[in-house]
């Protein structure tokens, strides 16, 4: 690791930028500039004298505008119960056990925490090349589902979890898999909710025994968090943000109040000991700086955490969308430690940030940044939550190192609702990403009602083939994505490697819940794909956080794509990257795969239509 830092981020700490400098929106206010901090100090954007002392200078102009030709004919299939998905309902019974319809209290704590669960991770822990399921669940048994269409006579999806050591009982929410050990097979790291709640980690034994099992370890390794308090957990990062070659975790939570302190947030930096001792952490968010403990409003309220390198100079930057004006963006120090440049950055403008998602959808070669919030379409419904109001989703377009601009609304992409998890994506294998979204929101007693009741999932399908520039229209009912439930997590895969990218949303239940659902895509491979999968080296063998661009023709316009980097609501994708390569089946043009640390592969005329599967170089 660098003991010194670059000048930009000393310059950064020290001031504010020229361009799209704003910090979180105040209630009412949506050009409001100041934050109130981890700390509780405000920061204006502005250096003490007034002088601007950090400039954004601007990414080259692409090449050409985004996109393949003519997009194909799109239609999806519920196939939930065709692939034998069952029972796999999030909260068993019509209201999660902390729930009484009839009560008159505030939902906020801790029955809102439930409410807003349900995670799902997708991942092959068997080792067999087809994608398995594990979805969360309150008062039940998590349910890992093994893909079965890769056998002959396979239907579908099997469950097998308690087969397999799966057989706790804990209130699972997020959850990912990742080789943490650096052994060669996916574990798998579980967030719990409740009172006596801690964290679970169980250690695939496929490479040991050849057949995979699990063993839960999660207090011997350091990733239980079991302090005696109430566990909130959300999503989960992974990333090897120190570029030791060992993957790393940010943990996330929900928990409103000031009952979390510094030491009690389960909001945490946890950093793999490597070689040392594979697959043990050690806490190391306060030695980071990047607490996500908040003063005012008090408590924790990050959902969606993402380790992702958004100013390209090589290290894992980490996002954090978080609820109530307290999403941060911490850039990476090189030393271990990350300098909050959130509101320098131009982001967290939304007033609730819930599910994130990381994108090129305008083509021009740079990770973009989608924010899913909440949308009232009137400033008077009471949300039940202290900062709320129409501002909707957030679209950071990235302008160049360290800077956005928001263009959700510009885009007609801010109206989804109560929004929760959310991706890009290229169903139509068309070349450019739109965008999935899920949203709703019903408690029992309480703001807001029935406000965000049966509203329809999002999907924003961007035009880029057929005018300059990116622009989305909404066609989720067009395409046959038609849900009108409570989802929360959101995976995209292609789970019968067909060429085309599928969807699965899970659903939280209630009397408002319409049913955790896979979506099978029928028609999207109609137009040419490139998958891509990764052998990396110990410690990272799914080569996380490698890039990958992508060029169709010479000089054409590129395609970037992030391995790891997918949905980060309740949502783990598998560790695989997906190109859309329009209606022509000819070779790509070029390929150029940057691995974690630092080593490049460069590929001339790779064939359309096939997974390529490469290894990282000596």
């Amino acid at each position: 690791m660098l003991a010194r830092r670059p000048s930009w981020l000393v310059t950064l700490a020290l001031g504010a930028c020229t361009l799209a400098c704003r910090g979180p929106l105040l209630p009412g206010n949506d050009d409001a500039g100041s934050t109130t901090t981890p700390g509780g100090a405000e920061s204006s954007g502005e250096s003490e004298t007034g002088g601007d002392v950090f400039t954004c200078e601007p990414w080259p102009e692409p090449a050409q505008p985004l996109g393949m030709g003519a997009t194909a004919a799109l239609s999806f299939v519920d196939a939930t119960a065709e692939l034998g998905l069952l029972d796999a309902a999030f909260t068993p019974g019509l209201w999660p056990p902390s729930c009484d319809p009839e009560g008159t209290g505030s939902v906020r704590r801790p029955c809102a925490v439930e409410l807003q669960g349900g995670g799902v991770a997708v991942g092959d822990f068997d080792g067999d090349g087809w994608p398995d399921i594990y979805l969360t669940r309150l008062s039940a048994r998590d349910r890992l589902f093994r893909n079965t269409l890769g056998e002959p006579g396979g239907a579908g999806f099997v469950e097998v979890g308690e087969a397999l050591g799966l057989t706790e009982v804990f209130d699972g929410n997020g959850a990912a898999w990742a080789d943490l050990d650096g052994d060669g097979d996916l574990d798998l790291y579980v967030t719990s909710l409740g009172a006596d709640a801690r964290f679970y980690f169980y250690r695939n034994l496929l490479r040991e025994t050849g057949v995979a099992s699990f063993v839960e370890e999660a207090e011997q390794r350091g990733l239980a968090l079991d302090d005696g308090e109430p566990h909130y957990g959300f999503s989960i990062a992974v990333g090897d943000y120190d570029r030791d070659g060992w993957l790393d975790l940010y943990t996330s939570e929900w928990r409103p109040g000031d009952a979390p302190t510094e030491a009690t947030s389960h909001a945490r930096l946890l950093r793999n000991l490597g070689a040392d001792a594979p697959g043990v952490f050690e806490d190391r968010t306060l030695e980071a700086g990047v607490s996500m403990l908040m003063l005012n409003p008090a408590g924790v309220y990050a959902f969606a955490p993402a380790f992702v390198d958004l100013d390209e100079d090589g290290w894992p930057d980490l996002a954090v969308v978080s609820d109530n004006q307290t999403s941060r963006l911490f850039w990476n120090a090189r030393d271990g430690s990350f300098i909050d440049g959130t509101p320098q950055a131009g982001v967290s403008l939304e007033r609730n940030g819930m599910g994130s998602t990381f994108g090129d959808f305008d083509g021009d070669g740079h990770l973009d940044w989608y924010v899913s919030a909440i949308f009232s379409p009137n400033d008077s419904i009471d949300c039940g939550n202290i900062v709320c109001g129409n501002g909707g989703n957030r679209l950071y377009r990235s302008l160049g190192p360290h800077c956005f601009e928001e263009l959700g609304a510009d885009l007609d992409v801010q109206a989804g609702g109560w929004g929760w998890g959310t991706g890009f994506w290229d169903p139509d294998n068309d070349g450019d990403l739109d965008i999935v979204e899920t949203n709703g929101f019903h408690v029992p007693h309480g703001a807001p009602g029935l406000a965000f009741v049966n509203h329809p999932l999002k999907f924003w399908r961007n035009g880029s083939e057929s005018s300059p520039g990116s622009n989305f229209s909404e066609q989720a009912a067009a395409v046959g994505l038609v849900d009108q439930g409570q989802g929360r997590g959101l995976v995209i895969f292609d789970f019968d490697r067909d060429g085309d990218e599928d969807l699965l949303i899970v659903d939280n239940g209630g009397p408002s819940g319409t049913g955790t659902k896979l979506w099978r895509n029928e028609s999207g491979s109609q137009h040419a794909w490139l998958a891509v999968e990764l052998d990396g080296r110990a410690g990272n063998h799914w080569a996380v956080g490698a890039r990958i661009e992508l060029r169709r023709e010479p000089g054409g316009p590129v395609q970037v794509r992030v391995i790891g980097l997918g949905t980060h609501f309740l949502g783990h994708a598998e560790y695989r990257s997906h190109f859309g390569l329009g209606p022509d089946d000819g070779d790509v043009a070029e390929l150029v795969v940057t691995w974690p640390g630092g080593a490049q592969t460069i590929l001339h005329d790779v064939p359309a239509r096939q997974v390529l599967s490469l290894v990282e170089p000596d």
